[in-house]
């Protein structure tokens, strides 16, 4: 592991869109102004991976919680708290910007060509659907199934809406706006399937409390349901937050706090570990790129380091 570069970010990028690759300009990625800014500073940033600076940004006065390319590369659809914005992607400029009928705080996203963006917020009890391309909004369906920790396309007509409060995943149909639940299993944190039917979550425990604070908390626990139905649990002495299949889909990176586990599906086992600098927390971890990003400690969430991992 190699540290390229350590920057210092003007705002703190805490609670903004995850640090997002450019599909069509893989040399950079986008980060965005998070918890603890100033409204009229919020910017979404695009930063070289290579050296760290930040090459463009725009000034968008919210905070961005997804961002959606379109398929000729021309635009970025970035998604608010509250709206939508239409970026030119060259040149990062606010092309129009779509204010009605927007849902509202959204947590988990996915896309499709067509410019669906199939939206939930993470204690919501609806699925909302709205097209970028047309400016409306194309329907809402509501779950008897609150809460979802991930949505997941398995073509552009059908998604996965991941529930973790019930352990429920549910099949959802943009075409016939129809909800069907496919697996009914534990509680449990993360949720995520390959393509060949295998799911993989990430056990959880739910607490009730008062005053709309009811927390569910992962477990070092991972649980493994094949396509035959058939189920096994992995326990794990170390704490983890998320779970991710890897590229080839032979792997699950399992990634804590400051530390990336990599569990081999087929030898059952941790194979190899990756541990962020010293004094910081991971961020964001590129597979493909073998690169990671971290954000240090005592930074406010704004010194952000760099580190390719070859």
């Amino acid at each position: 592991m190699k540290k390229l570069w350590e920057i210092e970010l003007k705002n703190s990028i805490d609670g903004g869109v995850s640090p997002t690759i450019d599909p069509f300009s893989t040399d950079e990625f986008y980060i965005a102004d998070g918890w603890c800014s100033m409204y009229n500073s919020m910017r979404l940033r695009k930063i070289s991976f290579i050296s760290g600076k930040e090459t463009a940004n725009v000034l968008v006065r919210n905070m961005v919680k997804y961002i959606h390319f379109s398929v000729d590369g021309n635009f970025i659809f970035a998604v608010t708290n509250s709206k939508i914005l239409k970026i030119n992607r060259e040149n990062l400029k606010i092309e129009e910007k779509f204010d009605k009928n927007i849902p509202k705080y959204m947590d988990y996203f996915q896309s499709d060509k067509a410019g669906n963006l199939v939206m939930m917020n993470h204690v919501g009890k609806s699925v909302f659907v709205f097209n970028c391309l047309e400016n409306k909004l194309v329907q809402k369906k509501v779950t008897k199934n609150d809460w979802c920790c991930n949505i997941l396309k398995e073509d552009n007509n059908n998604y996965l809406i991941f529930s973790p409060k019930t352990g429920t995943v549910q099949r959802y149909s943009i075409a016939e706006n129809k909800l069907e639940t496919i697996l009914k299993t534990q509680v449990f944190a993360h949720g995520t399937k390959d393509q060949k039917g295998n799911f993989y979550f990430q056990s959880g425990e739910f607490k009730k409390g008062g005053m709309c604070t009811d927390s569910l908390n992962p477990l070092s626990q991972i649980l493994i349901i094949s396509a035959e139905k058939q189920q096994k649990t992995y326990d794990f002495e170390f704490i983890f937050r998320e779970i991710r299949l890897s590229s080839d889909k032979k792997s699950l990176f399992l990634i804590g706090d400051n530390k990336i586990w990599q569990f081999s599906l087929e030898k059952e086992t941790i194979i190899s570990e990756i541990i962020a600098p010293k004094g910081s927390s991971i961020i964001e971890f590129f597979e493909e790129k073998q690169f990671l990003l971290a954000i240090a400690h005592q930074s406010d969430n704004k010194k952000m380091i760099g580190v390719t991992i070859r």
